[in-house]
């Protein structure tokens, strides 16, 4: 018993280096199923994000007194209320180290923080999603959904290990959307 017990200390303690293509994460509200003509809104060595195709795309930056965040908005309608998809760039006091254009035209600031970006709001509700702990620099991509009055999140902080290499450390933490009751 004591071996089994260390053997799975041992596994879950090793990193993982796989190829970024096996560790592509793929984003997908739950609640949205894809009837006829559907669109990769964005596809990154890390991630991609696909919605049906008569989805609206919006793109705007948020300003707030300590920092700056590029935010793409992706506007639809689902049955269980309006869904907000929001990505941005982490979020903290400080400088940018350098600017990384991941989506298409869209520059994404790439600081070192690893504050997770937090919703305002009594009835908000975050939930980690996909969460690299071995690297300073990361990315969230939060999904707020809006079924009546709730607000409900899913957050993910994506860390490429480099970005002038194929692998990527990605630990999933919560995959699925949960609603608050």
């Amino acid at each position: 018993m004591k071996r089994c017990y260390l053997a799975l200390l041992i596994f879950l303690f090793i990193p993982m280096h796989t190829s970024a293509e096996n560790q592509k994460i793929t984003f997908l509200p739950s609640d949205i199923q894809l009837q006829g003509k559907s669109t990769v809104v964005c596809d990154t060595p890390y991630f991609q994000i696909i919605l049906p195709a008569n989805w609206v795309i919006k793109k705007h930056q948020v300003e707030k007194d300590w920092t700056n965040e590029d935010v793409i908005w992706i506007a639809g309608n689902s049955p269980n209320g309006h869904i907000r998809i929001q990505i941005f760039s982490s979020v903290g006091k400080g400088t940018p180290d350098k600017l990384i254009d991941s989506w298409n035209k869209t520059t994404w600031i790439t600081k070192k923080q690893t504050e997770k970006f937090s919703l305002s709001g009594a009835n908000s509700v975050m939930v980690s999603g996909l969460m690299s702990i071995n690297n300073d620099l990361h990315y969230q991509i939060s999904y707020e959904i809006y079924p009546g009055n709730k607000v409900i999140s899913i957050s993910a902080l994506i860390k490429p290990e480099s970005y002038d290499q194929e692998s990527v450390l990605i630990r999933e933490i919560v995959n699925t959307l949960k609603f608050k009751n």
